[in-house]
C-alpha cells in the first residue's frame, strides 16, 4: 500500500514539475488536467519519460520514507 502511495506521489511530482500544474488547477481547469493525465495512461510508450520519472521518484520516496522514520525515532530517544 505504501509503495502505491509513493508511486502516486511520484506521478504528482511529475505533473507539477513537468506539466506545470498546481493544486488549484483541479478546481480552475480540471478538464485540461484530466486530459493530460489520461494521455499519460492511454499512451504509455509516448510518455515513457513520465513513467520513468514516476517510477524513479516512487522508488526514491519508498527508500527515503523508512530512513526518515528511523531517524525521527532515534532522535526522539
Amino acid at each position: 500500500m505504501c509503495i502505491a502511495c509513493m508511486l502516486l506521489c511520484g506521478m504528482g511530482v511529475y505533473i507539477g514539475r513537468y506539466l506545470r500544474y498546481n493544486s488549484w488547477d483541479i478546481i480552475k481547469d480540471p478538464l485540461t488536467l484530466l486530459v493530460d493525465v489520461k494521455n499519460i495512461f492511454l499512451h504509455p510508450w509516448d510518455n515513457r519519460h513520465a513513467w520513468a520519472f514516476t517510477i524513479c521518484m516512487g522508488v526514491f520516496l519508498s527508500l527515503m520514507y523508512p530512513m526518515v522514520k528511523t531517524y525521527k525515532k532515534l532522535s526522539e530517544n
